[in-house]
């Protein structure tokens, strides 16, 4: 059973690309950025440009690239560190904020009809595995 895990939980999340790509291809950026603007507000504004791309699980060079996109459709912004001038954290502007709504409600609509007919316990149960999952990997994974 474990060896289909992964294989599963890849087709899952493909499917579910796909089908959230299909809701929001009127809009004016690629699925790469929307995940990215996904993960930075899930994950919290504020996060280093160094921690997005680990968490994306891309280099920080295409990390750039995708940010720049971003940041030239006015969606995010790049503060300066006080602590290190190096370091970039990353923040959703006024209208970042507002794209990310409308993401969210199709996220949301989707969400609902995947998981229609599966028990609320089963998707905590589902949730908490992949969570100890996740855990397990970061520590062996320190970035």
């Amino acid at each position: 059973m474990q060896k289909n895990v992964f294989f599963d939980l890849t087709r899952v999340v493909t499917q579910w690309r796909k089908l959230l790509n299909r809701k929001v291809t009127d809009t004016r950026i690629t699925q790469a950025q929307w995940i990215a603007l996904l993960y930075l507000q899930r994950i919290g504004e504020g996060i280093t440009q160094r921690d997005l791309a680990w968490h994306l699980a891309i280099k920080n060079p295409t990390l750039v690239t995708l940010l720049d996109a971003l940041a030239e459709n006015d969606l995010i912004e790049r503060r300066v560190s006080r602590e290190d001038h190096r370091v970039r954290h990353l923040h959703l502007t006024e209208q970042g904020t507002t794209f990310m709504q409308e993401i969210n409600r199709s996220t949301d609509e989707l969400r609902e009809a995947l998981f229609e007919g599966i028990a609320e316990k089963d998707l905590q149960a589902a949730l908490r595995t992949m969570e100890k999952v996740l855990e397990n990997s970061r520590s062996l994974d320190k970035h």
